[in-house]
């Protein structure tokens, strides 16, 4: 099939999948089309089959519906709204992530959607999606790059965690203007052409990419299509040239050769879309998907649609940018451009950059005196800083110009070989450092003289060499070195800065030249610092320990600040802020700070906030939660019969404690759940306990103080319902999309029953939180079982005693403590989760308390816990060990 009839083709295929589309905006592709779902270049593929027969009706279908796509895309699939679209591993993996390859190639399609404004001739409504690639572009680079790895990364959000799985599409933003800085993106380049599959791999653990085959050879395959499109463009952009060449002989099909079309392996209509599109952009040498220039068109559109340039002053920009226009696609294919455009010349192309400069100027000094848009232009695009964005827009205009005066200073050194080379002696520092930048300038063909060399740096002009007597050149000789040094400002934050250079050189003949470039550095902290929780993130009673250890990795003093915040009442033993000075010459500092629960204290979540400060500068913030289980008691396995959540069993009719029931394989009674089925993260693992084809039930109880409407949030990787005081009021259920749950629900005043019903799965487990901070605190909410349920204490002693009938391995540990003046003693340690309540001692004389404990074999740490509010050591055991908070524990062996 020619590649000409292919656009009317893939017309009709867009027709077919926009009439899919729901009032949400959700596209509906299967079938040969299922790849856009990966590939989202709706706009890029429109805009081609528009090419075909200048069908605007299908162009205006086009864009509304691409549109609408898009705005349910940030909507609906940004959940934490930070302008990167979640979507699923292309590996197969289900979990949603950040992926870099889809956010690029959606930011490249957004640029292709400005450009059908234009062809519509809506040119503010271009403005709006190229602000919308903008945005994803600098979210990337700012949030998905890896200085280490020099990598780009797709991103977990509920994890964080990073994933190396979009193979070379990982490059994709070393094509966005302004993006991470030539030297960064021509190393990352290198690597990847030094060793294709490395970007295949996850640079820190070793393991595997993608599970692809090698790519590079001829044998092309779907899923590399516009991989062997996409990376000659990149490489071609960041200047390798003649690596881009070699790359795309070797991967691409010549223009008319149609091999995939033979393929008997893959769907022709799949086989068509690989065919056409490989032609097309083998042919624009990308030009298609990647709209350079754009600024300058969607510019030249706004400035004379909005009467801000006029007559003659309009034209005479039209006409610069089309001979820019011209000159660019010359200098990229000449072969095609010799056929197609008229001959421009670099003298012709620098009076053209020069125009749209004064443009930019008249532009600049009309906006000064009156606004440019109209109420209606913000009612047509409501909630959008029109006026913001087209200031950002003429920064655009100006990085373009940068690139295309750049192409004219190679172009005229070209005849003499004259070359100017810069490199940064550090890409990586800290704040109060000094950067270096290198200049070497040389010629390889013919003599030249220099007279001066300035450098620009934003505000600053350096004047690196200035002589009456100019330096000669020589093909051969030594090259002029000459060097720029500057401090990182300190109002700089940690990550990547871009920094635009200007070099201009003044011939001997007098004649100047002007070379932009763009360097990067990636500013590390002054400090590095991890928080971890050596005991976990489950409350206990008094709180939980967390370390914190500090890197310096500046080389002068600095002071650290700390700041702790928790709206749920948790507490530092140390306070709320801490100062550790670190001198010059030390580099590390490990600290143990003790976070303290409140008193009396609930179960749930709750969230804090710890900040980090080194020398005043804001380093980051943990922002986490700790967590305080119910107390759950549990039965199961009921055997399932139909729908297991519609089936009522035996507990859903009430609850009691000493009942028996039949199971699966037994008969099963209520038992106490174990410390190792509560996670630190708030869920509770069942997989030990619960059948996979079985039903069970955890059971507690919480007692209000008054009547009150509270929230409830269910969620689980099985199927759950919660029952509150016999009433199912949640369910949750993964296997219809998003498997969690959540509601209002209603507690009565005094005691309200919780029954949550779980059926069994594979490593089943779930989360339930009840209320928040504003809803349920703690003198409100009690979940102490010994004090709310009648025959807790007897329902328990039994059941230990149960269990220790049924081990052989059971000892009896009898502990024993004198206080003539205690009203209540209970012990508290390692084998009770350090409960008050679950190991109270019994007076059995004057002063003199005792318990006997069935314990395995073990160690065991304890203290004795005086009227509900002391804790004492044990004065009769010889043996202690550190807590690990400054104190001491009791240290029980059982043999």
């Amino acid at each position: 099939m020619p590649c000409e009839s292919h656009g009317v083709f893939i017309k009709d295929r867009l027709r077919a999948i926009f009439r899919t589309q729901l009032a949400s905006g959700v596209l509906s592709v299967s079938g040969a089309d299922a790849w856009l779902e990966d590939y989202p270049i709706l706009a890029t593929l429109s805009l081609e089959a528009y090419r075909s027969d200048r069908d605007e009706a299908f162009l205006q279908h086009a864009y509304s519906s691409i549109a609408r796509y898009f705005n349910y895309l940030f909507i609906e699939q940004d959940a934490d709204g930070d302008f990167l679209i979640e979507s699923p591993d292309w590996n197969g993996a289900g979990r949603s992530q950040e992926r870099v390859a889809f956010n690029a190639l959606l930011a490249m399609d957004m640029e292709n959607l400005s450009r059908i404004c234009l062809q519509l001739k809506v040119p503010l409504r271009g403005l709006l999606w190229h602000e919308g690639a903008r945005m994803i572009r600098e979210r990337l680079t700012t949030a998905c790059y890896d200085a280490d790895a020099n990598i780009f990364f797709s991103l977990e959000p509920l994890t964080n965690e990073k994933r190396w799985r979009d193979g070379p599409f990982l490059l994709l933003p070393t094509l966005f203007p302004d993006g991470i800085g030539e030297n960064f993106a021509s190393s990352m380049l290198r690597q990847f052409l030094t060793n294709p599959n490395t970007t295949r791999a996850n640079p820190t653990d070793g393991s595997g990419g993608d599970g692809s085959a090698p790519f590079g050879e001829s044998n092309i395959k779907t899923k590399h299509l516009l991989e062997s499109c996409l990376v000659p463009e990149i490489l071609e952009r960041n200047g390798l040239v003649s690596e881009a060449a070699n790359f795309r002989k070797k991967s691409m099909p010549q223009p008319g050769s149609t091999p995939l079309e033979q393929s008997s392996t893959r769907p022709s209509g799949a086989a068509v879309y690989e065919d056409y599109l490989t032609c097309r952009l083998a042919q624009s040498n990308g030009e298609h998907l990647f709209p350079p220039l754009l600024p300058l068109e969607l510019f030249s559109r706004i400035a004379i649609a909005k009467y801000i340039l006029r007559g003659e002053e309009g034209t005479s920009l039209m006409q610069s940018i089309n001979e820019i226009l011209h000159y660019v696609c010359m200098s990229r294919s000449p072969a095609e451009s010799a056929s197609n455009y008229r001959t421009i010349d670099d003298k012709t192309a620098l009076a053209a950059v020069r125009q749209v400069y004064q443009s930019i100027s008249i532009v600049k000094e009309r906006r000064k005196r009156g606004a440019i848009f109209t109420p209606r232009d913000r009612t047509d695009i409501p909630g959008f800083d029109l006026d913001g964005a087209f200031t950002r827009l003429i920064q655009d205009v100006i990085s373009a110009l940068h690139r295309v005066e750049s192409t004219i200073f190679h172009s005229q050194g070209n005849e003499k070989g004259f070359r100017l080379s810069s490199h940064l002696l550090k890409e990586r520092t800290v704040i109060g450092e000094t950067i270096t930048l290198r200049l070497n300038i040389s010629v390889n063909r013919a003599p030249e003289a220099i007279r001066s060399v300035l450098l620009s740096r934003e505000a600053l002009v350096d004047t690196l060499f200035h002589s009456n007597l100019p330096a000669e050149l020589r093909p051969g000789g030594e090259p002029i070195t000459l060097f720029h040094r500057f401090s990182v400002p300190s109002d700089w934050m940690p990550g990547i800065h871009t920094v635009p250079f200007s070099v201009t050189v003044r011939l001997g003949t007098g004649e100047r030249r002007r070379l932009y470039f763009r360097k990067s550095i990636y500013l590390d902290p002054p400090v590095a610092f991890q928080v971890t929780f050596p005991e976990g993130r489950t409350l206990k009673d008094w709180g939980v320990p967390l370390d914190v250890q500090i890197n310096k990795k500046a080389p002068y003093p600095v002071v650290i600040q700390t700041g702790w915040y928790s709206p749920s009442g948790l507490k530092l033993k140390e306070g709320k802020s801490q100062e550790i000075y670190m001198p010059e010459l030390q580099n590390s500092v490990s600290t143990k700070l003790h976070v303290l629960a409140p008193s009396p204290i609930r179960p749930g979540a709750f969230p804090f906030v710890f900040k980090i400060f080194a020398n005043g500068l804001d380093l980051g913030t943990i922002s986490s939660t700790l967590f305080k289980h119910y107390q759950w008691i549990f039965v199961g396995s009921f055997a399932t019969e139909g729908d297991p959540l519609l089936q009522v069993y035996p507990p859903e009719r009430g609850v009691n404690l000493f009942a028996v029931f039949d199971g699966i394989d037994s008969r099963i009674f209520w038992r106490m759940l174990p410390p190792e089925a509560l996670s630190d993260n708030g869920e509770i693992n069942l997989g030990d306990l619960l059948a996979p084809n079985g039903v069970g039930f955890l059971y507690t109880v919480i007692k209000s103080t008054r009547p009150m409407s509270c929230s409830a949030f269910l969620s689980g990787n099985v199927p759950s319902g919660l029952l509150i005081n016999g009433r199912l009021v949640l369910g949750s259920n993964p296997n219809s999309s998003p498997g969690q749950s959540q509601c209002t629900i209603q507690l009565k005043e005094g005691l309200n029953d919780v029954l949550v019903k779980v059926v069994g799965g594979e490593g089943a487990r779930i989360f339930l939180n009840l209320g928040d901070e504003e809803s349920l605190t703690s003198d409100e909410f009690n979940n102490n079982l010994w004090e709310l349920v009648d025959g807790f204490k007897d329902f328990y002693e039994k059941r230990i005693r149960q269990f220790a009938e049924s081990s052989s391995t059971q000892k009896l540990a009898t502990l024993r403590f004198f206080d003539q003046e205690a009203n209540s003693v209970s012990v508290i340690g390692t084998f009770n989760g350090w409960s008050a309540e679950s190991s109270q001692l019994k007076e059995i004389s004057n002063g003199v308390w005792e318990i006997s404990l069935h314990l395995p074999p073990g160690k065991y740490a304890y203290r004795f816990l005086v009227n509900n509010r002391t804790q004492v050591l044990d004065p009769r055991c010889p043996v202690q060990e550190p807590d690990g908070f400054g104190g001491m524990n009791s240290v029980l062996y059982v043999e």
